[in-house]
């Protein structure tokens, strides 16, 4: 009996690693983000519109599969267990210029999630933190207003063009996202 448990722990372990689903977020590395609504379908993943470099502004929308760097973004620590989100196209190895920004001071639901200068003061809207609920699966809860806000995918679709936006915190498989290691950043 004890072998078998083995044997089956072992195996659950090897299908993970295997998966390449990230069962925690280590900083240093870029990770595609994918929605959960669509499983293992080939949509719902993070993307910056036009697919060229770092464009201040775009809106962060939901899109099919690609290896742009627009599609890989990394973790940087930002303090207090909270974290940055950028972008690759806004990163020189490990040092970034540009972050996923929720705009407004109150955030309402539904409120625009773009890309923005990394701010040196006053960026609660710019920090994340993840929030494991297992299965490699997370919640993404925003600093500013206290953390009671989470990013979700509008409308509960992750179809081409659809916008992430911030929401009050829920359980819904709308606001469940999958990290996707996608390779280790620079040394700059």
């Amino acid at each position: 009996m004890k072998n078998i448990l083995s044997l089956l722990i072992t195996v659950g372990i090897f299908f993970t690693l295997l998966s390449g689903v990230a069962t925690s977020i280590d900083r240093d590395k870029y990770y595609h983000i994918k929605s959960v609504l669509s499983g293992d379908e080939d949509r719902g993943f993070w993307d910056l519109p036009g697919g060229g470099g770092f464009k201040k502004g775009e809106r962060l929308q939901l899109w099919s599969f690609d290896k742009g760097d627009d599609r890989k973004y990394m973790i940087t620590p930002a303090g207090n267990g909270w974290n940055y989100i950028s972008p690759k196209n806004a990163a020189f190895g490990r040092a970034f210029r540009g972050a996923v920004d929720v705009s407004n001071r109150k955030i309402p639901n539904g409120s625009k999630v773009h890309i923005w200068d990394l701010k040196l003061r006053d960026n609660s809207n710019q920090q994340f933190k993840f929030k494991s609920l297992g299965g490699g699966k997370y919640k993404i809860y925003i600093n500013r207003g206290g953390g009671k806000k989470i990013l979700c995918a509008n409308n509960d679709s992750d179809a081409n063009g659809t916008y992430v936006v911030p929401w009050d915190d829920n359980d819904r498989p709308a606001c469940q996202w999958k990290f996707i290691e996608a390779g280790n950043a620079g040394i700059l």
